[in-house]
């Protein structure tokens, strides 16, 4: 559920596409002999979208939350307790909105909030930590726009832009402070851009896409206050790929498939304590699939989806790459290869 927006660094001076606020959670949690926390549960989103004069305008919100309450019992013993929670809440709005009879202009801005906290207590005599607390809040705000400016009546040119940020820094308190047996968590912010052309075209019953974009991801974890480094990463993708078709099989049945590809440089900038120098890397890298971490349709080596249209009802899912090879969790039992969307909608 965070997996997009919460890139973090690792044990060892890594940073990992990972679930960067369940994982401060979770290091939290086992310092306190607590078992780790687990997922969201049951992601809801609700979206919609409606005609006002020339333009179409939409709405998306999105939640999903876990959490576990502890008194004596499961993961802590007689005398103590533990609550923990992790949740996300979200809006996205865009417009569609008709410049000319042959352009069209399309934006969208999405706010999130990442939320991960815990309270803990020990109420048996001589406990060296009494009462703990983490909390965290992760800032996220992104914008897309794009443009379809129509070449031909099949041909249509697609400039597009993306801006993304993410902003978290947590806090830990104890009672008494001396005898806190955790370190104090990092701060963490990731800055993205995009600018990229795209090419779409009709032909038939069917479209197909082609895009070549810039792409520069910014990472930075500051350690210092936990004793630790400042480290940043950041990747330059020239360039990054994305190739679609859609085909309509029958009048009800709809086919789609995806690639996707980035060609990168990455840099890694390490500045750790005095009187140790800073260091710095870079390397050409294929930044691979990674099936576990939960990236978004934009981050698929491959893909496959489906579109089905009864009536006014339609149905659309696709599956990425590692579960086209190994099964959903569902049938195959591998936990990480669990990646796809579906989605149900109406039309009234």
């Amino acid at each position: 559920m965070f997996s997009e927006n919460s890139y973090g660094y690792q044990s060892g001076g890594y940073f990992t596409a990972c679930d960067y606020m369940k994982s401060a959670l979770d290091s939290y949690l086992q310092n306190l002999l607590v078992i780790s926390s687990s997922e969201p549960l049951t992601p809801l989103q609700l979206f919609s979208a409606f005609d006002v004069g020339n333009a179409s305008v939409g709405v998306a919100i999105y939640r999903s939350s876990w959490s576990r309450d502890d008194n004596g019992t499961n993961s802590v013993s007689l005398g103590r307790t533990c609550s923990a929670s992790l949740s996300q809440i979200g809006i996205k709005g865009g417009v569609l909105l008709p410049l000319r009879s042959t352009t069209m202009l399309d934006l969208a801005l999405c706010l999130r909030l990442n939320r991960a906290a815990s309270e803990y207590s020990n109420n048996n005599s001589g406990a060296p930590l009494t009462a703990s607390s983490f909390s965290a809040n992760g800032y996220e705000v992104s914008f897309f726009g794009r443009m379809f400016h129509e070449l031909s009546p099949k041909v249509s040119l697609v400039p597009i832009v993306r801006v993304e940020m993410f902003y978290y820094e947590p806090e830990v308190s104890s009672t008494p402070f001396s005898n806190q047996l955790f370190p104090l968590p990092n701060t963490f912010v990731k800055r993205e851009y995009e600018l990229g052309l795209g090419l779409q075209s009709r032909w038939g019953r069917s479209t197909s896409v082609l895009g070549v974009s810039i792409q520069y991801i910014s990472l930075k974890n500051d350690a210092a206050n936990n004793g630790g480094s400042k480290y940043t990463r950041t990747w330059f993708d020239l360039p990054k790929i994305n190739a679609g078709v859609e085909f309509s099989i029958t009048s009800w049945l709809i086919g789609r498939a995806g690639y996707f590809k980035r060609f990168s440089t990455q840099t890694t900038y390490i500045e750790p304590l005095s009187p140790m120098p800073p260091t710095e890397t870079a390397v050409s890298i294929e930044p691979g699939f990674l099936p576990s971490f939960g990236l978004t349709a934009a981050e698929q080596t491959l893909s496959l989806g489906i579109g089905i249209i009864i009536d006014r009802f339609a149905f659309n899912g696709y599956l990425a790459e590692q579960m086209i090879g190994t099964g959903s969790y569902l049938l195959s039992g591998v936990q990480q290869s669990l990646f796809g969307v579906v989605s149900l909608s109406c039309h009234f």
